[in-house]
């Protein structure tokens, strides 16, 4: 791959394929406990031009009052002039990609819920994915009922 150039990769699209949540009590008065997990999996077309990566991942424990799993799938495809093979593209870049669609997800449905409002931080995703490192910043807005 020629580091000055762009991959050759283009972004089809991304798309929710899963969503899970639920408030299983009634809701914390106490700070959230977090226990994030992600996963991602790649899958590449027979004729090498399609990648589809799917992101999965939770957020809480299992014996946490709430339940948060999601599923996201993106779509890239080669360029006509492609600087790096799929394969590398799925290891190195997608899930960085697709990351900002999780992050305004899980902003966005803790916004509309009792929950405080859940930001993800800035985070080593590589890291991440592989289990090395499994800490994520995840701070909670109160409600601007709350802020009083």
């Amino acid at each position: 791959m020629d580091e000055e150039k762009q991959p050759g990769i283009r972004f089809r699209g991304v798309h929710l394929a899963k969503l899970d949540f639920e408030l299983t009590g009634p809701p914390p008065s106490q700070k959230l406990q977090f226990a994030p997990e992600f996963e991602a999996e790649s899958e590449i077309s027979e004729d090498g031009l399609i990648l589809c990566l799917e992101v999965s991942g939770s957020l809480f424990p299992e014996d946490a009052p709430v339940r948060f799993r999601f599923k996201i799938d993106g779509v890239f495809e080669v360029s006509e002039d492609p600087n790096m093979s799929l394969d590398e593209f799925a290891r190195s870049h997608a899930p960085a990609h697709l990351f900002p669609y999780i992050r305004e997800l899980v902003s966005n449905i803790t916004a509309r819920s009792p929950l405080p409002t859940l930001n993800i931080g800035p985070l080593n995703l590589a890291a991440l994915l592989k289990g090395k490192d499994s800490r994520l910043e995840i701070t909670q807005s109160p409600k601007e009922s709350e802020q009083v």
